[in-house]
């Protein structure tokens, strides 16, 4: 159980870092990049805080099922 919160971790760490690794990349001005580049973190962590919230619901019921 705890290795499969290591490895979705370190999978959306690298879904960040090689986001943003593209973003720098791209023949855009500063601004630009930099505009996309907050919106492109702000994204990731609004989908892995709802994932997380998601992993807990379940963690919980299955307790409240374990614990009937």
């Amino acid at each position: 159980m705890k290795n499969t919160g290591t490895c979705i971790s370190s999978l959306i760490g690298g879904m960040l870092i090689g986001s943003v690794v593209a973003l720098l990349f791209t023949p855009k001005t500063g601004r630009e990049m930099r505009s996309q580049i907050k919106t492109a973190v702000k994204d990731r962590a609004d989908k892995m805080k709802n994932r997380a919230e998601e992993m807990r619901d379940r963690f919980e019921k299955k307790i409240e099922a374990i614990e009937k």
